[in-house]
């Protein structure tokens, strides 16, 4: 997982822990009243939720634990939350959040995804927010960004294509998938180089990997 995102990630748990733990002493406080209406927070497993670093705020809340059952083998991968088949070359660097790449988690100096090379990461959670707003917290420096929606194992889901501009010279094409079920979220990102020129070959990985996937409800 490139630096920037494991960033980002540690960042957006730290977020959800104090967000927990307002919201358990604000309705702890209410729950002493007579008229205060009780509240029971619920998990799943796995959960989390990425956010932007740079947010003040975050429009999604959900309490974190690592999956309590994760099976791999060459090319496959299932927990709790989700299974997918990826090509057996690919290894895995980070069960969780669930990180995937095809150069054996080799990265150039700073975190930089190698010449020719492509990442797959993966995460649940349980959200309580809008879509939308997460949406545009996460996505406000993508550059070149387009948006669709695509169904994907029966869910819903938002589909971001961008650039992400770390530096003047490394430049990542980006593809973001933002799947719901009730309040259920699965947050999918996939990274190689602009201008790769095997960029034909990682696009056809990537849709061999959606259409394997399977998201499954806690």
């Amino acid at each position: 997982m490139d630096m920037k995102r494991r960033n980002i990630l540690i960042a957006a748990i730290v977020i959800v822990v104090i967000v927990i733990i307002v919201i358990a002493v604000f309705f702890g406080n209410k729950a002493a009243a007579p008229t205060g209406p009780g509240v029971t927070a619920t998990s799943t497993t796995p959960t989390s939720s990425i956010g932007s670093s740079s947010s003040t705020s975050t429009p999604a809340s959900s309490t974190s634990s690592k999956p309590q059952e994760t099976v791999t083998t060459a090319g496959v991968y299932k927990d709790a939350s989700f299974s997918f088949t990826y090509p057996s070359s690919w290894t895995i660097s980070s069960y969780w959040p669930i990180s995937i790449d095809s150069f054996n988690n080799d990265y150039l100096n700073g975190g930089i995804i190698p010449p020719g090379g492509v990442e797959l990461d993966a995460v649940s959670s349980t959200v309580y927010g809008n879509l939308d707003a997460i949406m545009q917290t996460q996505l406000v420096n993508a550059q070149d960004l387009t948006t669709s929606t695509i169904t994907l194992s029966g869910a819903a889901c938002a589909r971001a294509d961008y650039k992400d501009n770390y530096t003047a010279t490394f430049i990542l094409d980006d593809t973001a998938l933002y799947c719901t079920r009730g309040n259920e979220l699965w947050e999918l990102y996939f990274s190689y180089n602009d201008g790769d020129p095997a960029a034909s070959a990682h696009i056809a990985a990537f849709n061999s990997i959606l259409a394997s996937m399977k998201l499954i409800s806690p």
